[in-house]
C-alpha cells in the first residue's frame, strides 16, 4: 500500500479488519495501550489486564501482544499489585533507547528497559491525597538526567516530578496544586537559548492548561478559560512547518489550536456535542480525531485554517476513546482503537492511495 499526503482521496474509506481482544481478556478501556516495534518490524501491542485471571493471584499484567503473529500474547509483565491506569512507551532521543512507564491506582510507578528484556530501572510509590490515583505520566530525558512526572485527577491534585536516581527527592510544579490533570503531554522547545528552558511539561486540566519549564519549575504560560470547558480530553504536541503547536479538546467540544512560540491561541474549532479523546498527526497535514460519542474519526486539514475536511462514522467502533497510528506489515497504514467494551480493534485505511495503484494492489 503506498501513501501520499498530498494527493489522498478526502473520504477514506476505514476497512474493520479484526478485533485484538475480546472481553474474556479483561483488557482496560483506559488510556492503557500502546505499541514498539521490535528489531524484525513485528509490532508488539503493550496493554494490561483490568483485573488479574485469576484473583487468588494479586498480580495484575502487562500484555505484550505480537500483532505480526496472530495477537499472540508473548510476554506477562507483572510488578503492580493494583488496577494499572495508565502506561505509555517513550523514547530517549539521544540514545534512542525505548522505556515503558507505567502507573497503577496504589500511585505506584514503574519504568520497563524495553531492550534489557524489560527489566525495572525504576519503582516507587508517589504521595497524593487519599482516593487519588495516577492519571497521567511522562519521562523526560534531560542532557544528564532522567526524569518522571506523574499527575491525578483529583480536585486537590499536585503533579510530581523525580530524578531517577535521587528518587527520594519529589518535587511538586508550581501552579500546579488543587488542578486535576487529565493528560500531560512534553514539548521541547529547540528555540529556547538556555537548555534549562528547553523542557517544558503541559498540563491539560479543568478549566485550566498551564506550561511550565520544568527545570526552572516556573510557568512558561497559563490559559484560563471559561467553566463550561473541562479540558479533561486529549492533547497533542505536534510540529508544521518548523512551528510547535498544541492542540487540546474540552469535553464541551472545542478544540484550541495553541502556537507554543508566539504563545497565542491560533485556532478555536467548536463542535455541537462531540467529545473528543484522542488526536492522531496522520501526515504532514491532517490531523485525525475521534469523536467518542458518535463513532465517528474527524479529519482536520492543518494547511486549511483547520478546515473539517471528513466526518467518517464507523459503525463497527462502539464508543471509541484511544488511538495510536502504526504501519501493519500486512494492511499499510492501521489504526489501533480501544471501544467502550475493553477491546482493541485495527482499522485500514483505503482510499489515500495514489490512483495510477488502486487497480495494482488491493
Amino acid at each position: 500500500m503506498c501513501f501520499d499526503s498530498e494527493n489522498f482521496e478526502y473520504e477514506p474509506n476505514f476497512i474493520y479488519k479484526e478485533t485484538i481482544s475480546n472481553e474474556a481478556d479483561c483488557l482496560s478501556n483506559c488510556d492503557t495501550f500502546d505499541y514498539y516495534k521490535e528489531k524484525n518490524n513485528d509490532i508488539i501491542l503493550v496493554i494490561p489486564t483490568i483485573n488479574p485471571i485469576n484473583f487468588d493471584n494479586k498480580d495484575f499484567y502487562i500484555n505484550l501482544i505480537n500483532l505480526n503473529n496472530n495477537n499472540e500474547i508473548i510476554k506477562k509483565l507483572q510488578g503492580h499489585k493494583e488496577r494499572i491506569t495508565t502506561l505509555k512507551i517513550l523514547i530517549n532521543p539521544k540514545t534512542k533507547k525505548e522505556y515503558l512507564i507505567s502507573a497503577d491506582k496504589g500511585e505506584n510507578i514503574i519504568v520497563w528497559d524495553i531492550q534489557d528484556n524489560f527489566k525495572k530501572i525504576f519503582q516507587r510509590k508517589f504521595e497524593y491525597e487519599p482516593y487519588c490515583f495516577i492519571y497521567s505520566t511522562l519521562i523526560i530525558f534531560s542532557e544528564k538526567n532522567t526524569f518522571i512526572v506523574a499527575s491525578s485527577i483529583s480536585e486537590k491534585n499536585k503533579t510530581l516530578i523525580v530524578d531517577i536516581n535521587k528518587p527520594q527527592n519529589l518535587i511538586e510544579i508550581k501552579n500546579s496544586e488543587n488542578l486535576p490533570v487529565y493528560c500531560l503531554c512534553y514539548w521541547f522547545n529547540e528555540e529556547a537559548e538556555d537548555d534549562r528552558d528547553k523542557h517544558n511539561i503541559i498540563q491539560c486540566g479543568k478549566n485550566k492548561i498551564l506550561i511550565t519549564q520544568f527545570q526552572r519549575n516556573e510557568t512558561y504560560y497559563e490559559i484560563i478559560t471559561d467553566e463550561k470547558y473541562a479540558y479533561n480530553s486529549g492533547g497533542l504536541v505536534f510540529n508544521v512547518k518548523d512551528k510547535d503547536y498544541l492542540a487540546i479538546s474540552a469535553t464541551s467540544g472545542l478544540i484550541l489550536i495553541f502556537d507554543l512560540i508566539n504563545k497565542n491561541i491560533v485556532k478555536k474549532i467548536e463542535l455541537e456535542n462531540v467529545h473528543i479523546f484522542s488526536f492522531v498527526k496522520w501526515n504532514d497535514s491532517k490531523l485525525l480525531l475521534i469523536d467518542m460519542r458518535f463513532s465517528k474519526i474527524i479529519i482536520i486539514d492543518i494547511n486549511d485554517n483547520y478546515k473539517i475536511i471528513s466526518k467518517n462514522y464507523i459503525p463497527e467502533l462502539g464508543i471509541a476513546s484511544f488511538m495510536k497510528k502504526i504501519r501493519h506489515p500486512n494492511y499499510g497504514e492501521c489504526f489501533l482503537i480501544n471501544d467502550k467494551k475493553w477491546k482493541i480493534k485495527l482499522f485500514a485505511l483505503r482510499g489515500i492511495r495514489k490512483k495510477v495503484l488502486d487497480d495494482e494492489d488491493d
